[in-house]
This record gives C-alpha cells, structure tokens and sequence, in this order.
C-alpha cells in the first residue's frame, strides 16, 4: 500500500515538473516574441522618421517628396481571384507585392474561409524577404485567432525556422517541439522532429 502511495506520488511529482518545465518554454517563448514586437515597433519607428526627413530633403531641395506610385486599385472578380493571385505573386517571386494585397484581403474579408491562408501566405511572404522578426509575428496571428485552422501547425513549424534564421537556436528548439505536442498527426510535426535532428 505504501509502495503504492510512494509510486503515486513519485508521478504526481513529475507530471508537476513537466507542467513547470513546460510553462517555463511557454514564458521563454512569450518574452521572445515580446522582444520581437518591441523590434518591429522600434523598425516602424524609424521608417517613420526617415519618410519625414525624405520629405524635410525634398522640400529643401525644392524637389517634390517622392510620391508612392499612384496605381489605380484592380478590382477583383472574387475573393478566390484575389487570393489566388497574391498568392502566385509571392511564390512567383514578388513577395512584396503579395504580401500587400494578402493584407488588402485580410481587411477586406476578414471572415472568409481562405483568411486563415492568407494571413499564413502573408507570414511566408515576410520570410521570402528574410524579414524574420515579422514572419514571426505573422505565423504567430495564424496560431493565436486559427489554432484548430489546418494552418496553424505550419505557421508553428515556420516561426521554429525564421527564429533559426535569426540564429535563436533555443526559442527554434522550443517552437519545434511544441509543433509535435500541439499537433502530432501533422506533416509540420514530421518536419519538425527532422528539423531537431539537425539543430546542432
């Protein structure tokens, strides 16, 4: 009976650890996708100030500020068009430009079936520009409002990459493991344990 208890126990008290150790990648997580917003935050900044000293040169100069092209906005036949076609551009090599209209139809549609897509194309378009802090934070848009969304296991496995890019080997680490307990029947999951096996 004693024994028993003692096995009893012995499980309660490491079931509590994993809780804990679990909890800790969770917080480690958290402060790392703070500091990462707090970066993007501080990059618009100072996109900001530099557009208005363009703007103060341009003046100076006498020259007129330079202008964003003035494109007329295309008119789409349907949601589907305009997904398909944002879509095509940041595969076919013109992230930028898609990324712009994904984001056009996030606004645009924000409770259409194909959002959760192209809010994940959006992050992929990010990390086609080797803009990692920002694919970061997109993927993470994919997980937080879509976790049942079948995107969501891939935008996980995408954050593990683009922390691997910025070098963040721990938080990479963390993402891709908590992609497998998340998600154990996804292909993501699959990758990600790949993706373990070559972290050094």
């Amino acid at each position: 009976m004693r024994t028993d208890q003692l096995a009893a126990s012995t499980r309660m008290d490491d079931a509590r650890a994993e809780i804990q150790r679990i909890t800790v990648r969770q917080d480690e997580q958290d402060r790392a996708l703070q500091e990462i917003r707090g970066n993007a935050d501080r990059m618009k900044e100072i996109e900001k100030r530099q557009a208005a000293l363009e703007e103060r040169i341009g003046k100076l100069s006498g020259a007129p500020a330079a202008s964003p092209a003035t494109e007329s906005p295309r008119e789409w036949r349907s949601p589907e068009e305009m997904y398909e076609v944002a879509v095509g551009q940041v595969k076919g090599g013109n992230p930028k430009k898609g990324r712009e209209t994904l984001s056009d139809f996030a606004v645009k549609y924000p409770d259409h079936k194909l959002t959760p897509n192209a809010l994940y194309w959006k992050g992929e378009a990010f990390y086609a520009e080797k803009d990692y802090e920002n694919a970061i934070l997109t993927f993470q848009d994919v997980v937080d409002k879509y976790p049942r969304g079948e995107k969501a296991p891939d935008a996980m496995y995408k954050q593990g990459l683009s922390f691997l890019a910025l070098k963040d080997s721990k938080n990479a680490r963390i993402l891709l493991d908590l992609v497998q307990k998340k998600y154990p029947k996804s292909k993501a999951a699959e990758m990600a344990k790949k993706k373990l096996k070559e972290i050094p």
